[in-house]
């Protein structure tokens, strides 16, 4: 490093010049060192950390925050799947979404099967209404007429039979709010 006063050369660690004296400001000092070999694989070291982001990423700070979004965010979303009532796959059916008739299709090679439910929220119970599914002729319409209406706990078992012709309507109770979906369950042969 050269001393800006008598412009003798100095080492890079000097804070002060060997001949006259002068006192090194850490500027000085840090110019001297990043035009060194080390000085530039130091400022080539700190560009690759900018490019890949290490240098943000890489900090306590960035971590801790990160980590506190994702807590919030788990919060916020409950940690579910959404906040519409879904059926949830299985290994004893598959399951089918007709989005244009907002109808579940369940196909198993059961006569009986055990639903998988996700309710969003805090249903206070399950209410199963299931239907036969007629067709007027005259009118084209689908007329059902109910078989059956029973009402379960959260957590309770949802046992449904297999039967093309029965159409399950499955209702979320909730204190302010109505979700449901409707199903057919199918023999699994008719998925090929």
């Amino acid at each position: 490093m050269k001393c800006a006063n008598c412009r003798k050369e100095n080492l890079i660690t000097a804070k002060y010049c060997s001949s006259c004296g002068n006192g090194f400001s850490e500027k000085e000092r840090q110019d001297a060192w990043d035009g060194t070999v080390w000085g530039k694989l130091d400022k080539l070291k700190e560009a690759k950390e900018w490019i890949t982001l290490e240098k943000i990423t890489g900090s306590k700070i960035f971590k801790a925050a990160l980590l506190v979004l994702i807590i919030l965010w788990g919060l916020m979303s409950g940690g579910n799947k959404g906040d519409r009532m879904l059926i949830l796959e299985s290994s004893d059916y598959t399951v089918r979404y007709n989005s244009k008739l907002d109808e579940y299709y369940v196909f198993t090679d059961k006569n009986e099967v055990d639903l998988d439910l996700y309710l969003p929220g805090k249903p206070q119970g399950i209410i199963v209404t299931s239907s036969t599914l007629e067709i007027n002729v005259t009118s084209s319409t689908l007329e059902g007429a109910e078989l059956d209406r029973r009402e379960y706990e959260i957590g309770e078992k949802i046992t449904l039979t297999r039967s093309d012709d029965v159409i399950y309507h499955i209702e979320g109770v909730y204190e302010k709010s109505e979700k449901y979906i409707n199903l057919i369950v199918y023999d699994s042969a008719l998925l090929q």
